[in-house]
């Protein structure tokens, strides 16, 4: 297997596998080499037991706190004032319309993406029947034309391909599908055309060039508002899915507690609690690795992101090939 074809495995687990897998997996390898430990060392001893479960109640009960901390993050910013939520609404209908030029576009964020793209290329391909490359000067216009059109070209065939083909939720798609993609860069080779090539650009490039860079950045705009969205789907999901599995595994590790509270200090534990121990501190480490599955997409989305006047990702994702 090669290296980006490694690499590509593993951004797929990190950015698109179900959260819920990835935890059971984490918690597998860990429960498979904490049993390896424990055989081998012919672990018996009920007092470390103690400790790791009652690190286990004060964990959990941390990360159940910080649901609630989520859970106000994520309110405080859905709640406003109803002049404050019109003006939201109605600002989102203009965008609609101006990133697609369209009416009967759903308000769904796959079929909108899909026909900006879509917009974006019909511009595009206007454009570059547009340029006239009679003399060395049209040449090199249509040269520099082509070149940007290239790669907005697969830019809109990886879109069309990811949204066609992924069978995720609609909002993850898209966010994958545009996470790698630099606007800033198309946008600044649209402005580097326009100044180099003003005195043999006709007043119909102009117009066609400036439709590019206009979609050019809805579609930047776009980019950061659905990744906005995701990571606030992702905050809510997380802090449900840590309720759920935390308050249980709190429970599970109180009740071990009291069941080895039964044994004496220097009693030897049965291999039937022995396995029950394993089990249970497997359960117990449940929500500390969906947090880390959750953590990990995250991080990955808003390390791609970052909404300035200037493009600070300095490094950038390797090319694969």
């Amino acid at each position: 297997m090669s290296v980006s074809s490694l690499r590509r495995r593993l951004r797929a687990v990190a950015l698109e596998a179900d959260r819920r897998y990835v935890a059971f997996g984490i918690v597998s390898v860990g429960t498979v080499l904490l049993a390896a430990v424990v055989f081998d060392s012919g672990f018996t001893n009920p007092l470390p037991l103690y400790y790791l479960y009652g690190g286990l109640v004060a964990g959990n009960v941390t990360l159940i706190t910080v649901v609630v901390s989520i859970n106000q993050l994520v309110l405080s910013r859905d709640f406003g004032s109803p002049n404050q939520l019109r003006d939201e609404i109605r600002q989102t209908i203009d965008f609609h319309r101006s990133a697609t030029n369209r009416t009967d576009v759903p308000f769904e964020p796959a079929p909108f993406f899909q026909a900006s793209v879509d917009q974006l290329e019909s511009y595009s391909t206007a454009l570059s029947r547009s340029v006239v490359d009679s003399d060395e000067a049209g040449r090199e216009l249509s040269a520099a034309v082509s070149t940007f059109n290239s790669r907005i070209d697969e830019h809109v065939s990886a879109v069309r391909t990811r949204l066609e083909d992924d069978a995720s939720s609609p909002l993850l798609a898209v966010v994958v599908a545009v996470l790698p993609v630099r606007y800033m860069d198309l946008i600044q080779s649209v402005q580097y055309v326009k100044t180099e090539f003003a005195d043999e650009l006709s007043a119909d490039d102009e117009n066609l060039l400036e439709e590019v860079r206009t979609e050019l950045e809805q579609l930047d705009i776009a980019r950061y508002y659905f990744v906005s969205i995701a990571i606030q789907r992702e905050l809510s999901r997380l802090s449900q899915t840590l309720l759920y599995t935390g308050i249980p595994a709190v429970f599970l590790a109180i009740t071990m507690l009291v069941r080895l509270a039964g044994y004496e200090t220097a009693a030897e534990l049965s291999m039937a609690t022995i396995l029950l121990a394993i089990l249970t501190v497997a359960i117990g480490f449940l929500p500390i690795a969906l947090l880390t599955a959750f953590a990990v997409r995250i991080s990955i989305v808003a390390r791609h992101v970052s909404i300035t006047p200037f493009d600070l990702r300095l490094e950038r994702e390797p090319v694969e090939k």
